[in-house]
């Protein structure tokens, strides 16, 4: 009885332990923005992240002088050990974002401001 109350409670820790280290790919479903200010500009970017691994990424650029560049482009993405990549239609890889403890996204090689997720749906995209 003794063994399988230990087993029992071995099984419990172990299975909650591989929960907290896996992250789902349907908490990356959604709009992610970040936004970022200069003297003269404001620029948004996001990160669109459809279900059937697709998406789409936007910068929009707002200065003073009232110009507004924008520009957007497609891409596949795939996540691997709360890493995400993401990747052209020639599959060139367009850059890796890791997710933080904050549910953030960051790329991996360049210290900037994280994506924040700002919904849940992508129904605008």
């Amino acid at each position: 009885m003794k063994k399988s109350i230990y087993f029992l409670v071995f099984l419990l820790i172990a299975s909650s332990c591989s929960k907290e280290e896996t992250i789902d790919a349907k908490v990356l479903i959604g709009i992610w923005e970040r936004t970022s200010l200069t003297e003269n500009s404001t620029s948004v970017d996001k990160l669109v992240f459809k279900s059937d691994n697709s998406g789409i990424k936007t910068h929009t650029e707002n200065h003073k002088s009232g110009e507004v560049v924008s520009s957007a482009s497609d891409f596949k993405w795939n996540l691997n050990d709360g890493m995400v990549t993401l990747t052209s239609g020639d599959n060139s890889t367009l850059g890796t974002y890791v997710i933080n403890i904050e549910n953030e996204i960051s790329l991996v090689a360049i210290n900037e401001s994280p994506y924040i997720k700002v919904s849940n749906t992508v129904l605008d995209y």
